[in-house]
């Protein structure tokens, strides 16, 4: 069963970028769902979190956030 962030991820946030549909309290998100899968896809490849932080404009913990996401080859 998946857990509530992987729900999130797998519903690309959904409509959650029309503020009548977002959660109370939750802010736009700052990654798009390409930008996100490019992310873990360059995580799995060996690239360095703080480069691709600087790269898309988020902070390092965003991109360490996403870290979980990658599978293993």
């Amino acid at each position: 069963m998946p857990t509530p962030q992987q729900r999130i991820w797998n519903q690309g946030y959904g409509g959650f970028n029309t503020p009548a549909l977002r959660p109370q309290g939750w802010k736009k998100p700052k990654l798009t769902t390409a930008q996100r899968e490019d992310i873990v896809r360059r995580l799995g490849e060996g690239e360095k979190s703080t480069d691709l932080a600087v790269e898309f404009g988020v902070s390092g913990r965003t991109v360490r956030r996403l870290r979980q996401y990658v599978r293993p080859s």
